[in-house]
């Protein structure tokens, strides 16, 4: 993966963790022409291999268990879920928030309403998780008036249990 950063940021990674995560392991880059195209301003760039959760647990041998996962990566989300259904079906306790901003998204070439279904799909009840830690029921209508207020919304997924 290609990651922009402003000067100095890129010393601040640790070493050992200089990966990004995404839906399989690679070599592969993903293009910040979007981020450019934005008028963020990019200083400089540099090349991250990519992993997904579920090849970084195994390489490192963490078996779990994995009780909380906070993903938040500017449209990319769906990817990192697709490459952590390893771990989430190993872990039944996992709690995943998850931000859900469908114009980045959309941006990236993804269709916004897959990442609610991924979750859906999978038994995972979906939640809207306000600021000061309240639960709503992620509603399309309250979906869509907080989407319209700010753009995004932040979302807890959990397994139902018995």
């Amino acid at each position: 993966m290609e990651l922009a950063l402003e000067l100095g940021d890129a010393e601040a990674i640790t070493p050992e963790l200089r990966e990004c995560v995404a839906d399989y392991n690679a070599e592969d880059c993903l293009s910040t022409e979007a981020l450019r195209a934005s008028g963020l301003p990019v200083k400089r760039t540099i090349r991250l291999p990519m992993v997904s959760v579920d090849g970084f647990l195994e390489e490192r041998r963490i078996g779990g268990p994995i009780k909380f996962v906070k993903i938040d990566v500017q449209g990319y989300e769906l990817a990192v879920c697709r490459g952590m259904v390893a771990t989430m079906s190993r872990n039944p306790d996992l709690v995943i928030a998850v931000e859900y901003c469908p114009a980045a998204i959309k941006e990236i070439g993804d269709e916004p309403a897959a990442l609610p279904a991924f979750f859906s799909g999978r038994g995972y009840a979906i939640s809207i998780l306000r600021g000061d830690g309240e639960l709503l029921p992620a509603d399309p209508v309250a979906l869509a008036r907080i989407i319209a207020e700010r753009g995004y919304v932040d979302l807890l997924c959990t397994l139902p249990h018995a």
